[in-house]
């Protein structure tokens, strides 16, 4: 199964840091797409918005009712923040 990374040792490649580099950001991005399935389930009334950049994410909750034109406003300019 990892025959090509016995491969890349032998040769002495340096593409371990980006391999192992890739499969932490794969598995952490995995985990926030969790973790906000998660907040839906524990906020149905909210509307959330994740951001992930290259080091670090966040996210905003935000009450969505149709008569706020605060939370629409809020909601459209994170929106042109991403």
């Amino acid at each position: 199964m990892f025959l090509w990374l016995k491969t890349l040792y032998r040769k002495r490649a340096v593409t371990w840091p980006f391999i192992f580099y890739t499969i932490i950001w794969t598995l952490s991005s995995l985990l926030l797409i969790l973790l906000t399935l998660m907040q839906y389930k524990e906020y149905p009334e909210y509307f959330i918005l994740t951001f992930v950049y290259l080091v670090s994410s966040y996210t905003l909750l935000y009450k969505f009712r149709s008569s706020s034109r605060v939370s629409k406003v809020c909601f459209l300019i994170s929106l042109l923040i991403l």
